[in-house]
């Protein structure tokens, strides 16, 4: 016998290495269960599973923002521009808070207007329409360059006979995102101007209502929009083919815009120093924070809210990198960068936000603000907050929920700009 260790002894069949190969893949079957029980023993397994589901993330998130910030939406762009339409039929076919679709005027009949607004008024929307009526017309986007001219088409609405100068002062009013010239808030807003003396073209951008495509089949934000509103100013002081009542002095036209329509028309504001005089209600200051807005709302929703600060930039910056591959830059043009450049001419301009917004947040106005009162050389800036509602949304929804006080706050505004008097014109019955 000998008094040394014993040699080990191994199974038949069963090497060293192949016993040590067992032990490896016991390890990382033991560390697989870990990934998926406990981050606190295993931590570098764990959190290299956490990147990958984040990537997994990112990657879903990119293409929801895609499809809900940069893919047009036909059938929302053009909605409701059927054959044979008026001013008046419009009315009655559109989409309303608290009604839905409707189809007829006697569909208001139900009281599904209240609390937020009177079926009254539409009613008497309707009859003004009908005896004041409007036609359809064309003109292109202002040329600029390395940015397409495309044909436009809009609502020209004529102020009534009874109430116009010669010729009338214009608003040119600019429709909300994924919207057009025949959205309930332009159709609210030109009656409240029209019935107090004031033309308004309804205007469209590339690829929505009337207007022709762009064929870049993208939402242009801070691109080439601007030069959409621009061309329809242009169309108004210039009236070339003889349509709205002969060529204006370009302070008599000024530019209205509700949500993404007030942001394009402010930039177009500050691009334009002719310009005497814009309205924005609700927009945004720039498209980076109210996509972020979304987005944070969005993954709460889904129950990934916690992850936000991780993939919201990014995000943001992916859709930016896919804009630019189609050939739009959605923050060319900004309010923060064409307002500086505008004339010291002290231009008024009339800013409507709502504490109750959550589709662009309260913050978005007061940036503006603060732009604005840095310019006072410049701008001459009135800023409305209010606390509106209707039918759940806060929104740009003042010019229902506080009708009498939007109309006459119009009025005035409006009035000033043009350098009219307003003291009859603003508190009277209209026409």
């Amino acid at each position: 016998s000998s008094d040394g260790p014993r040699a080990q002894e191994w199974p038949a069949g069963l090497s060293s290495d192949n016993l040590h190969g067992t032990d490896k893949r016991r390890r990382r079957c033991t560390r697989r269960r870990c990934c998926m029980t406990s981050c606190i023993v295993c931590p570098l397994c764990c959190g290299g599973l956490l990147f990958v589901l984040l990537l997994a993330l990112l990657h879903v998130l990119t293409d929801m923002a895609v499809e809900a910030f940069l893919d047009l939406d036909q059938a929302e762009d053009r909605a409701y521009t059927y054959p044979n339409a008026t001013s008046a039929s419009l009315v009655s076919s559109v989409w309303w808070p608290g009604c839905g679709y409707v189809h007829n005027m006697s569909d208001f009949s139900s009281g599904c207007a209240e609390p937020c607004f009177s079926a009254e008024w539409l009613d008497d929307m309707y009859a003004f329409n009908l005896r004041n009526p409007g036609e359809l017309v064309n003109y292109t986007s202002r040329q600029a360059d390395g940015v397409s001219t495309i044909k436009l088409g809009g609502w020209w609405l004529p102020a009534p006979a009874s109430n116009a100068t010669d010729p009338s002062p214009v608003v040119v009013l600019q429709h909300p995102f994924k919207s057009n010239s025949n959205h309930f808030r332009l159709q609210m807003a030109a009656f409240m101007l029209r019935r107090r003396g004031f033309g308004v073209l309804l205007s469209n951008w590339r690829d929505h209502g009337y207007s022709d495509s762009s064929g870049t089949g993208t939402y242009q934000w801070g691109d080439a929009y601007v030069y959409d509103v621009l061309g329809a100013w242009d169309f108004v002081v210039a009236d070339p083919d003889g349509k709205l009542g002969g060529p204006r002095s370009s302070d008599l036209v000024g530019v209205m815009g509700f949500s993404k329509g007030a942001f394009v028309s402010t930039t177009a504001f500050g691009m334009e120093g002719r310009i005497p005089g814009a309205w924005a209600d609700g927009g945004p200051f720039t498209p980076e924070a109210v996509f972020k807005h979304g987005a944070r709302k969005t993954m709460a929703s889904m129950s990934v809210g916690f992850l936000a600060p991780l993939t919201v930039g990014t995000v943001w910056d992916r859709l930016v990198e896919k804009a630019s591959r189609r050939g739009v830059h959605l923050s060319r043009h900004l309010p923060e960068n064409t307002l500086p450049a505008g004339p010291d001419t002290r231009r008024r301009i009339y800013v409507v936000a709502d504490v109750g917004d959550d589709t662009v947040p309260l913050s978005q106005a007061q940036s503006l603000a603060t732009l604005l009162q840095g310019h006072a050389e410049k701008y001459d800036a009135t800023v409305w907050t209010t606390s509106a509602s209707c039918h759940g949304s806060s929104h740009c929804m003042q010019l229902l929920d506080e009708y009498e006080d939007y109309e006459t706050r119009l009025c005035a505004f409006w009035s000033g700009v043009f350098g009219l008097d307003s003291s009859t014109r603003c508190h009277s019955e209209g026409e």
